[in-house]
């Protein structure tokens, strides 16, 4: 009581009101109003053990906020065990971050997997090449260390920088590296000597980071992803957001999302810091659908999201109510804009020779359709490029006429819109349709918005 309260109507009318009764054991507001007459009745009636009063001393109280596309297990990696480089405002500050990093937390020798032959690598996130001067590589990250193998970053997480010792353990060469799309090669001799042409940068961008799965398919345990989901999660809520999308699956490596958030629900009673909605990589109900029948039962198996379970979970199954839902299948189209990776319907204006890269092939796209109609999800696509913008409301469209699509579909970031793509989904004949944009790439991509897509005239009458 004694507050601000605003809320909001469907009609987006934004209303105050001075009270409200909160229900502790469910968490939703019972009553709310602004009529004191009612709120002295409550009083009257109230007695200690049902009713706790707070006076917001006239504080300004909001519905909590919601993260419509986020990284929660990510977030929380990142915040525990990943080198800061955001800051790093030139090669030398990167470099001396990490060798910090390096020196204040030794890297052990993996003993708990004798498989791997080498020390768990160190990593860092969220260079930027424009604020380093250029492209980090190889030469750049072995001056941190040649024994323990780096990967780097970029802030849009669609490239990364690695070190020599990276390559090495995950068997890239100059040779197989050759034909691979999204791994770099230095065009001239290395400046110092170091490297000549053909040999590789270090930078991979796009589908050639799962060239480095010797060293990313190195899951945490169990216990150690809980904490890092935690922390994620508490971070976030510390801010004010009581609802987050995460897609966690298809950015970082944790195979049995569904069954940690479970645990952490378990912790928590039944209850989150805030409320998530999970989304999945179509992938992963792709190998969950065709594991055998007979496949040998794992201690997990009774989840109903592990790969021992003999088939995909629905929708329907990935509900623990209030605080914890698997609606969507995430489907990556194409990559970023600084990473020259999103996908564009004619060149970027830095390099005459890339348009960028679909991600996803075309037979892929049909199964993630088909995989998300048979099985009740509603599908997210990444879209950053134009190209990829008009593939992707292609497909939804098409599956849309077959009656096999559940509505409404998702496309995420839409930074880059043609004049055909906007036209299709203005039609009365498209499907209701969410553009999930996120302003934070506003601060990264305005700045060079320009040079990777030309001036104003191109910006405004193309895109």
């Amino acid at each position: 009581h004694n507050a601000r309260i605003i809320t909001s109507s469907l009609n987006h009318k934004s209303q105050r009101h001075s009270w409200m009764l909160v229900n502790t054991s469910t968490g939703l507001i019972d009553q709310i109003g602004n009529d004191h007459e009612h709120l002295s009745s409550l009083n009257a009636a109230d007695n200690s053990e049902e009713f706790q009063k707070v006076d917001c001393n006239d504080c300004i109280v909001f519905p909590g906020l919601w993260d419509a596309h986020c990284h929660i297990y990510g977030l929380g990696h990142v915040l525990t065990n990943v080198a800061d480089l955001q800051e790093c405002d030139s090669i030398d500050a990167m470099v001396n971050v990490l060798t910090e990093t390096l020196d204040s937390h030794p890297t052990p020798h993996d003993e708990s997997n004798p498989v791997v032959s080498f020390p768990k690598f160190l990593e860092g996130s969220q260079w930027d090449q424009k604020e380093l001067g250029r492209l980090p590589n190889i030469y750049d990250l072995d001056r941190v260390t040649t024994e323990v193998p780096i990967v780097c970053w970029r802030r849009c997480w669609h490239m990364c920088c690695v070190n020599s010792k990276a390559l090495e353990v995950c068997g890239i060469t100059r040779e197989n590296s050759a034909n691979k799309d999204g791994v770099d090669h230095f065009e001239d001799d290395h400046p110092d000597g170091q490297g000549i042409v053909g040999d590789c940068t270090g930078i991979l961008r796009e589908n050639a980071i799962s060239l480095l799965g010797d060293l990313l398919n190195q899951e945490s345990s169990n216990d150690v992803k809980v904490q890092e989901l935690r922390k994620g999660l508490n971070t976030v809520a510390s801010h004010g957001v009581t609802s987050v999308c995460s897609n966690d699956s298809s950015c970082f490596n944790i195979s049995n999302g569904w069954e940690t958030y479970g645990r952490l629900l378990e912790e928590g009673e039944g209850t989150l810091p805030c409320r998530v909605f999970l989304t999945t990589d179509w992938e992963q109900i792709r190998k969950l659908r065709d594991v055998p029948d007979d496949a040998e039962q794992t201690e997990s198996a009774s989840n109903d999201w592990t790969l021992a379970s003999p088939h995909a979970p629905t929708a329907v199954n990935l509900n623990h109510g209030l605080f914890l839902q698997c609606k969507r299948l995430k489907i990556f189209l194409d990559g970023g804009l600084g990473a020259s990776t999103a996908a564009l319907l004619s060149p970027y204006s830095d390099n005459p020779h890339d348009s960028g890269m679909i991600t996803c092939r075309a037979e892929d796209l049909d199964t993630a359709f088909r995989l998300a109609w048979d099985y009740g999800y509603t599908v997210e696509l990444h879209s950053i490029g134009d190209k990829a913008f008009e593939i992707a409301t292609e497909q939804i469209q098409k599956y849309y006429e077959l009656g096999k699509l559940h509505l409404p579909p998702v496309i995420t970031h839409c930074q880059i819109i043609g004049v055909k793509g906007m036209e299709r989904i203005a039609s009365p004949q498209f499907p209701q349709l969410f553009l999930n944009i996120q302003p934070q790439f506003t601060k990264s991509d305005l700045p060079i918005i320009e040079k990777k897509l030309g001036g104003d005239s191109r910006v405004g009458k193309e895109r």
